[in-house]
């Protein structure tokens, strides 16, 4: 029997848990009381591959679905994948929250997610940690009318990157990707997104908000590839950075590839430090340097917090950009 190394696990943030440890799913530690019976989750221990799927008829999972991944300084680095494959049926919805957490070992990810006609995932992410080093890729299929809504927050981290395929296969499939980093120290975080529309009237909103300190690195890179057969695609993107220091570094690189002549695509990116204007505003009211920064900072984050649709999402995300700015 593997005995289980010392956690010390984050607070539940629903009923509904699935806990895995340096890449291996641990049911001791996971909670699946009153588990949707529309609801299964199997997995394949040998291979590390895991299976979530919502059954194809209309369904409504109403609890969120956590996924817990930690690592701990007993998992060696190791290039073996940890597979996840995550699949709706028609009509169905579901609400995950994935958090990454703990230190030391290595282990990537690898998410398959598959959405069939009319479905929609609202699917939040989580990674956070000084002392964390996170790979991920996830491959998603949208069928058409269904929606994946994805909301993706960084906190710190010695090594983050996030790699997303998203492909828009049905006539109003719609995505919307949006990420918050914030960094500070030599944190370095990587995010890569790619969007394909692959069938008339798809939507897509791709969004990156990005805080940087210190000497640590971001960097966004955003593509929309839109199909001759993709008429009356609408594709949006933007990345913005708040740059705290002069050492703090930030790369952006939208871009996009078209092949239909009825579309409505466009992208920006905007880099720049705080505002002095609002800046001395705030210290000419009585408010410390600090105070002021802080507000600023989280005005600037908040414009795309205030955007995810889980309320409980919603608030652990604002509790963890209050402690970062704290």
């Amino acid at each position: 029997m593997t005995q289980e190394p010392s956690l010390s696990l984050p607070q539940p943030l629903t009923r509904h848990r699935l806990v895995f440890v340096d890449g291996a799913f641990r049911d001791a530690l996971s909670a699946q009381k009153d588990w949707p019976e529309a609801l299964s989750f199997g997995s394949d221990e040998k291979e590390k591959s895991y299976a979530l799927t919502l059954c194809d008829q209309t369904c409504l999972a109403i609890d969120p679905i956590e996924l817990l991944l930690v690592t701990t300084d007993q998992g060696a680095v190791s290039e073996e994948l940890t597979k996840i494959k995550v699949s709706l049926g028609e009509n169905s919805r579901l609400t995950l929250i994935e958090r990454h957490v703990g230190s030391g070992g290595f282990l990537p990810i690898q998410k398959t997610i598959t959405l069939a006609a009319q479905a929609k995932l609202v699917h939040g992410k989580i990674v956070k940690g000084d002392t964390v080093n996170h790979a991920a890729q996830t491959k998603v299929a949208v069928a058409s009318g269904a929606f994946y809504d994805h909301f993706c927050l960084v906190v710190d981290g010695l090594f983050v990157r996030c790699e997303k395929t998203v492909e828009l296969l049905g006539a109003m499939a719609e995505t919307r990707l949006v990420e918050v980093l914030l960094l500070r120290g030599s944190a370095k975080s990587d995010s890569t997104t790619h969007v394909r529309h692959l069938a008339p009237h798809s939507i897509s909103r791709q969004v990156c908000a990005a805080v940087l300190d210190g000497k640590a690195q971001g960097a966004f890179e955003g593509k929309v590839f839109v199909d001759q057969t993709a008429q009356k695609t609408d594709a949006y993107q933007l990345c913005r950075a708040l740059l705290l220091s002069d050492k703090a570094m930030m790369e952006a690189r939208p871009e996009l590839e078209i092949y239909a002549d009825d579309v409505k695509c466009s992208h920006g990116a905007a880099m720049g430090s705080l505002d002095e204007n609002a800046l001395f505003y705030l210290l000419a009211r009585g408010l410390d340097p600090d105070a002021a920064q802080a507000m600023l900072v989280e005005a600037f984050v908040g414009e795309v917090v205030d955007a995810i649709p889980l309320p409980d999402l919603a608030s652990v995300v604002r509790e963890e950009v209050a402690a970062w700015l704290a």
